[in-house]
């Protein structure tokens, strides 16, 4: 792995349940790690469904190997973006140096708003 094309730092999210003060159960994001890595776009498409724009690029994000248990249910976010995660990372060559993530972007106006 060419440690100079990791020019993106990253940060994954993890997705926690937590209880707040009146003893509801709340949902955040927590930061679990930073990483450098490359982001390396794939598709990109737009169109309207049920009268909503709706915007859809998938990436490739490549790190060095992570040793923590990362699964789909987690975000990565770069700047002021961010990114779900499509089903689990690979393990490249299953060597233990490089992870893949799969994702799609998330769009602001893609979100339903109550």
């Amino acid at each position: 792995m060419q440690g100079g094309r990791l020019r993106h730092k990253i940060e994954i999210w993890k997705y926690d349940e937590v209880v707040d003060d009146y003893g509801e159960p709340l949902k955040q994001y927590s930061k679990i790690a930073d990483s450098w890595a490359e982001i390396r776009p794939l598709t990109g498409r737009e169109g309207f469904y049920d009268k909503m724009e709706v915007t859809e690029q998938t990436h490739k994000i490549l790190t060095r190997y992570i040793y923590l248990p990362i699964d789909a249910t987690m975000q990565i976010r770069y700047n002021n973006r961010k990114f779900e995660v499509i089903g689990a990372p690979i393990n490249v060559l299953e060597r233990n140096v490089q992870l893949q993530f799969n994702v799609k972007e998330v769009f602001e106006h893609d979100v339903a708003q109550p």
